[in-house]
């Protein structure tokens, strides 16, 4: 019935805009012939082939904030810190490689800028590695607390506007008996996202044979295949269909809560979580036939009832972008994803099992819709060909809370080429200039840990970083607990 309802609805919306889809469609066209003649122009002026920016990858660069959409994967490695060497292995893996003359990789020798309206990849004036791999300025941290003040110092950096928007940070720690030092790869959204961003750090300074990752299959639900040219002829027609009604449910769902809202300054708070069992999320999850995303984002949402709570704000759902990676290319520098808005429900009179069950159902009908491939294809196709100052508007229509992702990291005891062990692996999330708040929850070598990112202006200090994520631990124990009950109870 909700299909047929939204269908119907879908129908009417079209038969308003049909008119307006019609003049968008010619603005389309010019706007594909006017940004072709500026690469023309930028190619001859830079005397060598200039690339456009895609749709999946310039979405990110909209964001008004330089460092909101720059994540980071952190590693923890026990061995002796050798730069030299690493900078060798990148230049080999990363920066080196040609195909039929051309760099394997270009986007890590190029920068995005802006001309007209329209983003394009432009060559580094005079590419140096030592531009970006780097031993990070800092006393050797003595705990987890100093560790995560240097992760914030580092994602709050901005990139220069002169060279790609990565970076490779090492330094060495003090709180292990043996020698341990810290890998940090921070980069711009824009050159990819954080499943390929794994995927590539494995290509590059990792031994292969001892990594075993959960494969973008398992990784999540909805993993889909490179449609046929039929099928991406009739995505395409129902892209155009769903695409009035899409944005006029998202003008209607902006929230209003304290987390969403005012103007962000740019610098953000990090946090990371204590670390869970794999095995206990599974148990739980084998019980209450719900997934380990299921449990998890269940858990944020229950800390995000208790943040409401203390700021004595009454508020009864919010939503959440929730990314999904579509597998649709090989791994490499590139952003094969598309995303979801979910109904997170943060009432104040649900109870721990129920809040799961919705949960679960929330995202069970988001994977099952046909929204988050039109989400796909407005990116890809519609979005790069407008202007920026017609991308703006749209964006504003996006009126969720936060960004909740799930990224499956190696799930064995691997380690890099040298033979140091890989101790933690990590991900802090991004977020965009329209949501305060992301969270991300990581699984590496059968223990699950969350990180969340949030603007200054919404979470005013370090500590309340802390408590949301020891809310999410506690929001699992309670699930576990009730698990236990309820099984024995059965008995």
């Amino acid at each position: 019935m909700k299909v047929i309802i939204e269908f119907c609805l879908a129908l009417l919306c079209f038969v308003v805009a049909i008119i307006p889809i019609g003049f968008l469609l010619i603005f389309l066209l010019l706007g594909e012939i006017f940004r072709q003649i500026i690469r023309l122009y930028l190619s001859l002026k830079y005397n060598q082939k200039i690339t456009l920016v895609n749709g999946s990858d310039a979405i990110f660069l909209f964001s008004k904030q330089k460092t909101e959409v720059v994540g980071a994967v952190c590693f923890i490695f026990q061995g002796q810190l050798n730069l030299e060497a690493a900078k060798r292995e990148f230049r080999t893996h990363w920066t080196d490689p040609q195909l039929n003359g051309h760099f394997l990789h270009p986007k890590l020798r190029c920068r995005p800028k802006q001309v007209y309206g329209y983003f394009y990849w432009i060559p580094e004036d005079d590419f140096s590695i030592d531009d970006h791999i780097q031993q990070f300025d800092c006393k050797p941290p003595e705990n987890d607390s100093e560790l995560t003040e240097i992760l914030s110092t580092i994602c709050n950096q901005y990139f220069p506007d002169n060279i790609s928007p990565w970076k490779l940070y090492f330094f060495s720690l003090n709180d292990h008996p043996e020698p341990h030092y810290a890998f940090i790869m921070h980069a711009h959204h824009c050159l990819m996202d954080g499943f390929n961003g794994v995927r590539m750090i494995e290509e590059g300074f990792l031994d292969k044979s001892s990594v075993h990752y959960v494969t973008a299959k398992a990784a999540t639900a909805n993993n889909i295949s490179e449609p046929s040219l039929k099928s991406k002829l009739l995505l395409f027609f129902i892209t155009l269909f769903y695409t009035p009604f899409y944005l006029v449910k998202l003008g209607f769902s902006k929230d209003v809560n304290s987390l969403h809202g005012p103007k962000q300054c740019g610098k953000r708070f990090i946090g990371c979580s204590e670390q869970i069992d794999l095995k206990r999320v599974k148990r739980v999850g084998k019980m209450v036939e719900a997934t380990v995303n299921d449990i998890m984002t269940s858990c944020v949402t229950a800390a995000l009832k208790h943040y409401f709570v203390e700021q004595d704000e009454d508020v009864s759902k919010i939503h959440a972008q929730s990314p999904i990676y579509l597998g649709l290319q090989k791994a490499g520098f590139v952003n094969n994803m598309s995303t979801m808005t979910i109904t997170l429900p943060v009432g104040r009179c649900i109870e721990p099992l129920d809040r799961l069950r919705l949960v679960r159902k929330e995202l069970l009908h988001q994977k099952r819709s046909y929204y988050y491939y039109c989400v796909h294809l407005i990116i890809e196709h519609l979005m790069p060909r407008l202007p920026l100052f017609m991308i703006e508007p749209i964006l504003l229509l996006n009126g969720s809370t936060l960004v909740n992702t799930n990224v499956p990291l190696y799930q064995t005891q691997c380690a890099n080429k040298f033979g140091d062990k890989v101790k933690e692996c990590f991900i802090i999330p991004v977020h965009n200039s329209n949501m305060n708040v992301a969270v991300c929850v990581t699984s590496f070598n059968g223990k699950i840990r969350l990180t969340m990112s949030a603007d200054r202006t919404v979470i005013d200090c370090a500590e309340k970083i802390e408590q949301f994520l020891a809310s999410c631990i506690e929001e699992f124990d309670i699930l576990d607990n009730l698990v236990k009950v309820n099984s024995t109870n059965l008995k």
